[in-house]
């Protein structure tokens, strides 16, 4: 009978001690390998078709957990990892996305990190004044999508894109719509996506403008033409109000904008040339719908994106009656605007006098 008892007492104490051991050693394989003062850091992707042992073993091979089969043992039986780390079952699971891991986290937390998905943010910085296919290179140097299959979406699929906005003028293509920004994509963001973002930046920019009418589409495509070619002219903000009132001038008596911006488009993004350091009267003889030397009125499309100052300045130009503005300080990039030809060319020879004067 003494045996009996004895062993009725010793087995469930082994057990209790078993279960007591096995608790604290998965306790112990829970907790951080080392204190915030020691911890190694880990950045790592879980792409898709990654498995969860595979996972395991990268978090082991770095020092960021004690033990890969006690992540698993999670990961498979979430109740477990509930009853160690007090965190719930939701969490222990790996999910596609960036992670950001450290060896002072305990296997909650860690799980936390690996289960959330995030995504990689990619800044890509679009200035003021970009074409369609500087704007394309600036995405691929970045990598988050192929700049050609970027120009085919903003081509091919414009006015789907354009559509949700209520534009119904016919475009080919994105020019002047993608607005001028900071942005921050996922990694893996599709050509769509990035020119969907961009679009939808312009037109939340373009009702923060006064006097502007959204409905009226054929007239706003006509505006935005305009702001491109003040965008690539003005360079003292204060100053691209009165630009504006220049070229709406001159087109309202039928004469040339005669603009050099229209004439630098021609050459990179027709003739697909490099920027040219001048431009040559022979530039100004192309006979192109782009060359306001040659032909009067607004060129047919957008020559680049404007930004909120040439925006604003074609919807809020300056009431002037100058038909004319010439460089005449170069380091501020200020502008002397005139109304007759004459006084033009007083001022550009004055300027040039004074240039000459100077070197």
């Amino acid at each position: 009978m003494k045996a009996k008892r004895i062993v009725a007492i010793v087995i469930p104490a082994l057990i209790i001690a078993a279960v007591c051991s096995v608790w604290l050693f998965v306790k112990n394989a829970a907790s951080p390998v080392s204190n915030a003062d020691n911890a190694e850091g880990l950045t790592f992707e879980i792409e898709s078709g990654t498995t969860v042992r595979q996972t395991a073993a990268l978090l082991k091979k770095s020092g960021i957990i004690k033990n890969a089969d006690i992540f698993y043992l999670f990961a498979r039986n979430p109740k477990i990892g509930k009853i160690i780390t007090g965190k719930p079952e939701s969490v222990f699971k790996i999910k596609k996305g960036f992670c950001n891991v450290n060896s002072a986290m305990d296997l909650g937390e860690i799980f936390e990190e690996v289960s959330a998905g995030k995504q990689q943010m990619i800044s890509v910085s679009i200035p003021e004044g970009l074409t369609i296919t500087k704007v394309a290179s600036r995405l691929e140097a970045a990598k988050i999508c192929d700049s050609k299959e970027f120009l085919k979406v903003c081509t091919h699929e414009a006015m789907d894109i354009l559509k949700p906005y209520g534009f119904t003028q016919q475009v080919t293509s994105l020019e002047g719509f993608l607005y001028p920004e900071t942005y921050y994509f996922v990694k893996g963001s599709s050509p769509r996506e990035c020119a969907e973002l961009m679009v939808k930046t312009f037109f939340k920019k373009f009702s923060e403008i006064k006097n502007t009418d959204l409905k009226d589409t054929q007239s706003l495509y006509k505006q935005l033409v305009l702001a491109s070619v003040v965008e690539r002219e003005y360079r003292d903000v204060s100053e691209a109000p009165l630009i504006a009132s220049v070229f709406k001038n001159r087109i309202k008596i039928n004469m040339g904008l005669e603009s050099c911006a229209t004439v630098e488009y021609i050459i990179t993004e027709i003739r697909k040339k490099p920027h040219p350091g001048r431009i040559f009267f022979s530039d100004l003889e192309y006979d192109s719908p782009y060359n306001t030397y040659k032909y009067a009125g607004l060129p047919p499309t957008p020559i680049c994106s404007p930004g909120f100052t040439a925006l604003d300045a074609v919807y809020n130009s300056a009431d002037t009656d100058y038909l004319y503005f010439t460089l005449t300080d170069a380091s501020k990039g200020r502008h002397t605007f005139t109304s007759t030809l004459a006084a033009h060319e007083k001022a550009t020879q004055e300027f040039r006098t004074k240039k000459a004067a100077g070197e």
